[in-house]
């Protein structure tokens, strides 16, 4: 699997980083410890902000950047480019994305190649976000991960897998949350983890198990699109949260149990 961070000031202009101990890491012993210690993570307010959202897929923004030469050099003519969002979108409804076929400039040594783009409507939007969602999806994780020296850095994870019904290869991204870095005979290990923050939809106090049983297909589905097998959810009461640490195979296990009774 194939790393990389973008940058969110400057997307075109800032270099692309592939060092791992760059990106937002947490220690497993830190991140156990502080789960079976109970600890309320305290989520910072904000006031109001607008976030630019531009869906077209990573790999084709930037596909003349020469970090990524090498993933675009085992493209093929009739290959799918995406990303996981849009991926998810089309097994709900095909409508809700945008396919197109593009000629591709290559190498001198190579001839010109075409590729499908997929991606979801609405392209270049410019959305408000609502302050809830942007706790959820963007403040909640900076206060578990260290992000040692790039915080304006979205990490992304490049995938290639066959289709075997369309006969290609599709080559998407997946934003990845952080990873939680372990030690194994002396070899410091990063495992890649999805980050998810839910809220207590009731009145009454946070009920986890029940909360994490109302959202874990679909975080599976997710994790299992970005071949993660790893989530750390916060559930939270307004901006105050508390960890968990699941293993989605194991998760999975468990719910074909359930179903086969």
């Amino acid at each position: 699997m194939t790393y990389f961070g973008i940058s969110n000031q400057d997307h075109i202009n800032d270099p692309i980083i592939n060092d791992l101990n760059l990106f937002p890491t947490i220690s497993e012993e830190t991140l156990l410890k502080n789960i079976k210690l109970r600890k309320v993570y305290q989520i910072p307010s904000i006031e109001k902000i607008q976030i630019i959202y531009d869906p077209i897929p990573i790999l084709y923004q930037h596909r003349k950047n020469i970090m990524l030469k090498d993933i675009w050099k085992n493209v093929k003519s009739g290959d799918i480019i995406t990303n996981r969002g849009s991926k998810k979108s089309m097994n709900y409804n095909i409508d809700d994305v945008i396919i197109d076929k593009k000629w591709i400039e290559v190498d001198k040594d190579e001839h010109e190649k075409y590729i499908y783009l997929i991606s979801p409507k609405g392209h270049y939007i410019d959305e408000k976000k609502s302050i809830e969602k942007l706790i959820v999806g963007n403040q909640a994780p900076t206060v578990v991960f260290k992000n040692i020296s790039n915080p304006q850095y979205t990490v992304y994870r490049y995938i290639k897998r066959f289709n075997v019904e369309l006969q290609c290869f599709e080559h998407y991204t997946c934003e990845i949350d952080g990873f939680v870095k372990s030690e194994i005979n002396n070899q410091v290990i990063y495992t890649p983890v999805e980050f998810k923050c839910f809220k207590n939809p009731s009145m009454y106090e946070l009920n986890v198990e029940t909360l994490w049983d109302n959202v874990k297909i679909n975080t599976i589905i997710q994790c299992m699109l970005s071949d993660i097998n790893h989530v750390i959810c916060g559930f939270r009461d307004t901006l105050s949260m508390r960890l968990r640490y699941y293993d989605i195979p194991i998760t999975c296990q468990k719910l074909q149990m359930i179903f086969f009774l």
